[in-house]
């Protein structure tokens, strides 16, 4: 179903997504099988859930999509950038250091809200340092510890310029000297 929904909606009309659906599957799969009748029918079923999404099946939504997202993504590369705080971009996702958790999510609520004029949820499959401020001291020097692994000369060196920028996270100068 999820494909053939990002088909439709990358589609001119149902028509060219039924095919375009049933071409994504090697040759005897049983989506190959299905007639524009079921396709239909699935998608019926589904908007009939979700009327908010008829609209765009079948209306050629893809790349307009694409721009939003890449809009967002831009604000957020741009403002970390700008902060000198590192980050790594994979898809619609981002990686930062985990002492900048909550301030990344803080700056995708703001770049939604700048391009769509709403928020959007943000998920993370993890908690950042900077999420547990509130939590006591040994619960951050857990986490800080549980996140270590030996480190070099070099890696040193660099995470000791990087924090002169950002400043100490509590118990960290137990780690680093």
């Amino acid at each position: 179903l999820k494909k053939l929904l990002l088909t439709s909606i990358n589609a001119k009309n149902q028509k060219s997504a039924f095919s375009s659906f049933r071409d994504g599957f090697a040759t005897g799969h049983v989506a190959k099988r299905l007639t524009n009748d079921e396709l239909s029918a699935l998608l019926g079923a589904f908007t009939a859930k979700h009327p908010y999404l008829a609209a765009a099946l079948g209306s050629d939504q893809g790349i307009r999509l694409m721009n939003v997202d890449s809009r967002i993504a831009e604000r957020v590369i741009t403002s970390l950038t700008n902060l000198d705080c590192p980050v790594l971009c994979i898809h619609d996702s981002f990686i930062v250091p985990y002492r900048r958790v909550r301030f990344l999510k803080g700056l995708m609520n703001m770049a939604t809200r700048s391009v769509l004029g709403a928020v959007l949820a943000v998920e993370a499959e993890a908690l950042g340092l900077d999420e547990l401020a509130d939590d006591p001291l040994h619960v951050r020097q857990d986490f800080i510890w549980w996140r270590q692994t030996p480190r070099c000369a070099g890696y040193l060196r660099r995470l000791y310029d990087h924090e002169a920028l950002w400043g100490p996270v509590a118990g960290a100068s137990s780690f680093f000297g």
